[in-house]
This record gives C-alpha cells, sequence and structure tokens, in this order.
C-alpha cells in the first residue's frame, strides 16, 4: 500500500512524495544543519551539526565541516503593528522571513481601533497558514512613557508596566532601566532612535530589544532587523549583544515559544553567508526552510 503526501509551505511550491507503508514511521523530518554554530549561551561561534528531528534540535554535535556559512538564532520583533505595513498576515511573514525574521511581538491595536473584536479574530484566523510565530499582546491603554521620571515612573512601574519603546534619550532610559524596565530601542520607518540609544546594547545587555514598531512596506521589502545588525556592528557593538537584542532577551522577556540554538529547542534559525557581509541565505522555523535565497519564489494564484 502506498500513501501520497503533499507537503504544502505559504512560501514555496507544493511537493508531492510517494511514500510506502514500511517507510510512514519516517514521515516526521530528520535532517542535520552543518556551518559555524553560534552559540548564546557561551557566547562562542564554533564549526558543527544542528541535528533535527520533529522541528526541534535534539543534538548539536561539534566538529569540523565543510560548511563555511553561519547559523545564527533568527529575529524577532519586538514591538510591531503589522497594520503599517498595509499587508496580511501571510504577506508580511513571507517578506519578514527574507530579512531572517522567524518571529514578531504584534500589538493589533490599529485593526481593533478599526473593527474591534472581529479584527482580532480575523488576525488570529489569518495566522495560521503563516508558518510565522506571531505573538499578539492585548492593547494596553495606559499613556506612553516620554518625560515619565522619578516618582512618577516608579508608580509607572510598579504598576506592572515592563517595557518601553518610546525613550528619545540615553538618559531617559538609563533611569528606566535603572527602575526595572526593558528599554526597546524603536527604529521603525517614522521614529528612528537607533543612532542615540545604541550605546544601551553594550552598557546594559540584559536590559534592551530592538523593533520596528510602524514599518512601511519598502522598508520591510528592503530589510528591518538585519540592517541594524549590521549598523551596530559598524558603530563597533558586541556582536553577541546586538543578537541578545535581536532575539535571546525577547524569548526570556515574553516567555516566547522560539528557539534559540540550543539543544531541545525548535530549530528557528537562519542561515548567513558570513559575519562581514550577514547575506540572509535561509530561515527555518520549526526545523521547515521556508526561505532560500537560491530557491525559485513561488507565488501562489
Amino acid at each position: 500500500m502506498a500513501i501520497i503526501l503533499q507537503k504544502t509551505n505559504p512560501y514555496t511550491a507544493p511537493q508531492t512524495y510517494h511514500l510506502k507503508m514500511e517507510d510512514f514511521s519516517e514521515l516526521a523530518e530528520r535532517f542535520t544543519l552543518s556551518g559555524n554554530i553560534v552559540d548564546m549561551e557561551k557566547q562562542e561561534c564554533y564549526s558543527g551539526r544542528l541535528h533535527i528531528s520533529d522541528g526541534q534540535i535534539v543534538r548539536i554535535e561539534r566538529g569540523p565541516v565543510a560548511e563555511t556559512h553561519y547559523i545564527l538564532p533568527g529575529f524577532i520583533d519586538a514591538h510591531v503593528h503589522i497594520e503599517s505595513s498595509l499587508l496580511t498576515l501571510s504577506a508580511f511573514a513571507c517578506a519578514a522571513v527574507k530579512q531572517g525574521i522567524v518571529a514578531a511581538v504584534a500589538d493589533p491595536h490599529e485593526i481593533i481601533n478599526a473593527a474591534g473584536t472581529e479584527g482580532v479574530h480575523f488576525m488570529l484566523e489569518a495566522v495560521r497558514p503563516s508558518g510565522f510565530k506571531f505573538f499578539f499582546g492585548a492593547p494596553s491603554c495606559v499613556p506612553v512613557t516620554p518625560g515619565l521620571s522619578g516618582d512618577n515612573l516608579k508608580k509607572y512601574v510598579q504598576a506592572g508596566i515592563s517595557t518601553d519603546y518610546e525613550c528619545e534619550d540615553i538618559c531617559e532610559a538609563e533611569e528606566k532601566i535603572a527602575a526595572g524596565m526593558k528599554v526597546i530601542i524603536r527604529e521603525s520607518s517614522r521614529a528612528k532612535n537607533f543612532d542615540r540609544l545604541y550605546p544601551l546594547i553594550n552598557r546594559y545587555p540584559s536590559s534592551v530589544m530592538i523593533c520596528t514598531d510602524d514599518c512601511f512596506p519598502h522598508d520591510l521589502l528592503n530589510g528591518t532587523l538585519i540592517h541594524i545588525l549590521k549598523k551596530g556592528l559598524d558603530k563597533g557593538l558586541n556582536f553577541f549583544n546586538l543578537l541578545r537584542a535581536l532575539s535571546w532577551n525577547i524569548v526570556h522577556h515574553y516567555n516566547l515559544s522560539v528557539g534559540l540554538l540550543r539543544q531541545g529547542d525548535f530549530a528557528d534559525c537562519i542561515v548567513v553567508n558570513n559575519i562581514d557581509e550577514l547575506t540572509i541565505l535561509q530561515t527555518y522555523i520549526n526545523g521547515e526552510k521556508i526561505y532560500d535565497k537560491e530557491a525559485v519564489p513561488y507565488v501562489p494564484v
């Protein structure tokens, strides 16, 4: 008896596999991804292999490999309004994975303002076929924090507000970090704060994240977080501190189910040609290759 399995992926053309019954136990994907592995915990790079099964990294093997490219944790946008991109969620995801982004913490307040709970349900349903990791937060009704200082800031933090992406200068950001907040550096299509706030990344590596907030289509298509990584390296920032702000800190602060290249993690990672050029070659989410620079793009009709 033969089973015909059609594997579909929103980013690539459908593929059909003809399987014999005895092969059924091997349906779960098992493969090895080799290269220079970027280890966030130990802050080192080493050659080796990621053994991936059922979407997770089951074993990490150190040792010489033929591949010279680098394997990094996938990027996460710490705060974004998908509506500002003027794209559907699937179109946003298709553009994002090409830039090495595997997940986003989305604030849907625009669609809630326009369509209420129906808008929320629309967003949640639209997520399902994308394969991308969207995490939605309930839009808050608290005021933004610029200008908050001293006792007013302490009261704000005590009320449970743990992050801020409205900081305009270093002094304001450092006071909020000292009060226990995480500062999200915003580099959006309208508000660009990275050039003023980037020193925070080396000074407080565990307290900083990066977001795009409002990202217009042309900026999303031309690269967002990958450009911030390159800009940070040009400014002399520590490579691992930058990656923490783009992945590690976000996962741990929001308790996200996104992998960080550790054994047992979901295989959410990207492959780049080298650390100097940082050209995105491949993007994986849950062990599935959803972007390949060398593949012929598939456009659904």
